[in-house]
């Protein structure tokens, strides 16, 4: 398991995603927020679209993530099933993340 790299915004997420070694900027491959001991960590897979390369990312989102509502319980105890936790892009709850 990766360490979560705590972050405040979407935009803080993005900044330390940063751009491919080769220059060009990533694209989101997968995206799925998971309950983890008690915190919400956003798992973030990039890959590129000029080289191929990809990169994972794990980021604790507690401060700033509202699950929507019969996805998660408050507790955090029993997640959805795996279809449901993996939102897209369009489908992600984070507050400004961008449409793609």
């Amino acid at each position: 398991m990766s360490v979560a790299l705590p972050v405040r915004s979407v935009d803080e997420e993005e900044n330390l995603i940063g751009t491919c070694g080769c220059g060009s900027p990533w694209r989101l491959a997968l995206n799925s927020v998971e309950p983890v001991s008690g915190k919400w960590h956003d798992i973030v897979g990039v890959r590129c679209p000029i080289c191929g390369r990809s990169a994972g990312f794990t980021f604790d989102v507690t401060t700033f993530f509202q699950p929507r509502p019969g996805i998660w319980g408050r507790d955090m105890a029993a997640p959805a099933p795996a279809a449901c936790r993996r939102m897209s892009a369009i489908e992600c709850s984070h507050p400004g993340r961008s449409r793609q």
